[in-house]
């Protein structure tokens, strides 16, 4: 195999991780735009709730002058348990968004780290070309 055909293998080599590079730059890219899209949903969701606790809550301000024969039960179930579900429920969907917050900045830094690598094949590439059109001059 000649210098130049040496040279011109390593170009190709190189053209094609640098295919590689952006076809995984293009997939994580992807992924970071979804979950992008679901946490405006999630984030939705936590909001309904917020909303769903405080109108219980109101409700809950309207019985409490309530004394009736099954106030006791009333009180434990409803009153103390609803609260809780509502507070455990909000959390589990807040643990949701840090969990889709936290895959969100791991993929765009693994965007960054591929950009980087797209940054130093490129240059290779780039002295590749130099190297052969300097041998065929």
């Amino acid at each position: 195999m000649s210098y130049i055909d040496g040279l011109r293998s390593q170009m190709y080599d190189t053209e094609r991780s640098i295919d590689n590079c952006r076809n995984k730059k293009t997939t994580v890219d992807e992924k970071v735009a979804a979950l992008k899209e679901a946490r405006k949903e999630v984030a939705g969701i936590k909001k309904d709730i917020s909303g769903q606790k405080i109108n219980v809550e109101s409700t809950f301000g309207y019985l409490d002058n309530w004394k009736g024969s099954n106030y006791d039960e009333y009180e434990e179930q409803v009153h103390d348990g609803l609260k809780e579900e509502y507070k455990q429920y909000h959390n589990g969907v807040d643990d949701v968004l840090d969990a889709i917050n936290d895959e969100i900045t791991r993929l765009k830094n693994e965007s960054y780290d591929l950009d980087d690598s797209l940054s130093w094949l490129k240059s290779k590439a780039n002295i590749l070309f130099n190297e052969i059109r300097n041998a065929v001059n």
